[in-house]
């Protein structure tokens, strides 16, 4: 297998390919909210909480890798450029997930007035992506490791 300086496989280096699993770790949310909005019992409401659980641990397990865990890394083993593109992907991310629980809270109100909501897909839409978000933001921000 092709890998940079140790790093992960070389076609996840590419900024094309980071990105693309930037934006699937918003399809777990997706998913989840469709089984939320849809009756528990229907088969559309099961194959959407199943492949949100797939594809939550599908790119979990590819942003890690084509980050090399650089958010998950603890700041002394990291360069100072690292930490601050961390830090950076970090406060991208809390200020996402704040506006998120805002709209989840927003929905809260709603309930029941405009649209029955089932709560469970939804808060662990939220958890997912609360885990998936700062990796999903280095990925994006990421430049491309073949230009080093």
């Amino acid at each position: 297998m092709n890998t940079s300086a140790g790093a992960g496989p070389l076609r996840l280096a590419r900024s094309t390919v980071r990105r693309v699993l930037a934006v699937l770790a918003a399809a777990p949310m997706v998913l989840l909210a469709v089984t939320a909005l849809t009756d528990q019992d229907s088969a559309i409401s099961m194959i959407a909480g199943l492949a949100a659980v797939a594809v939550a641990a599908i790119v979990f397990v590819a942003l890690r890798r084509a980050t090399h865990r650089t958010a998950e890394i603890a700041d002394g083993d990291l360069d100072e450029r690292e930490r601050g593109e961390v830090r950076e992907a970090l406060r991208i991310a809390y200020s996402a997930n704040g506006v998120m629980l805002g709209l989840l809270f927003a929905a809260a109100m709603a309930d029941r007035r405009l649209v029955t909501v089932t709560w469970e897909p939804l808060i662990a839409g939220a958890i997912i992506t609360l885990v998936l978000l700062p990796s999903a933001i280095v990925a994006w921000r990421q430049r491309d490791l073949t230009d080093a």
